[in-house]
């Protein structure tokens, strides 16, 4: 009866001529903006991207990596090799935003062929290890040991992996390539440890800066979304959010 009730009550209030007044205010308009957001990244929207290949993990990384995939990935590419918890930490954000179990052995033995880097910390080879390194690679993804089909970490637990350069000066070298400007606020948020609301800022920054730059690109008759050029209204608690806001903002999703 409760439920009859909420639901004629609704129906008759969505009638009003109160209801199409509240429904185009621009604060309820940015409140229900906010509220979908949430609740689509809460039920995981921003997991569903297209499959990713090995082959285009190096383009996706240089425009949509957060700042602590990227630098994993650097370093990859230098030493050709990660230590233990740091493949690890790669391996299950690359599982979470579409790298499949076998384009993630392609990727991981493409580099692992290579002998590794001065300064790498692992001495295993594709040649030398494979079935050890083919079970790990198989384990993230539920298909050894427990099966437990894990998940990527969350932006806490890269951090107390010492992964995330807004908790150290390395951030500022974030900046110094990618050339966005009014880093002021960026510089105090990281110095009070609100380091996910730094990251959400930077976030926001190059997604409009990136999305600014489609615009400038497309026909004369193309037009966009005003919200693509607003701050992003979600929030960000996985590096893989922060990939998946930045490739929706550019139309990727």
């Amino acid at each position: 009866m409760f439920q009859a009730a909420c639901e004629q009550g609704t129906a008759h209030f969505k009638r009003s001529a109160r209801f199409r007044t509240l429904h185009q205010d621009e604060r309820m308009v940015e409140l229900r903006q906010s509220l979908r957001a949430a609740f689509e990244a809460q039920r995981g929207y921003f997991t569903m991207g297209s499959p990713l290949k090995a082959d285009e993990v190096d383009s996706q990384a240089a425009v949509y990596f957060p700042p602590c995939m990227s630098a994993l990935y650097t370093t990859l590419k230098r030493d050709r090799r990660l230590a233990h918890e740091y493949r690890f930490v790669f391996s299950l954000f690359l599982k979470e935003i579409g790298l499949d179990l076998k384009e993630a052995i392609e990727f991981w033995s493409r580099h692992y062929v290579e002998p590794p880097g001065k300064n790498a910390t692992c001495s295993h080879t594709w040649q030398a290890n494979t079935s050890r390194l083919m079970y790990s690679v198989r384990h993230m993804y539920g298909q050894e040991g427990r099966r437990v089909d894990y998940t990527a970490h969350g932006c806490a637990q890269v951090q107390d992996n010492s992964l995330c350069p807004f908790t150290t000066d390395k951030f500022q070298a974030i900046y110094g390539e990618k050339q966005v400007q009014d880093m002021e606020d960026i510089v105090q948020l990281c110095e009070n440890k609100q380091y996910i609301a730094a990251c959400k800022l930077h976030m926001g920054r190059i997604g409009k800066q990136l999305a600014s730059e489609m615009v400038l690109q497309a026909e004369p008759f193309e037009t966009r979304d005003a919200n693509y050029l607003q701050e992003p209204l979600v929030g960000i608690h996985k590096p893989s959010q922060f990939y998946f806001y930045i490739r929706k903002l550019t139309g990727l999703s």
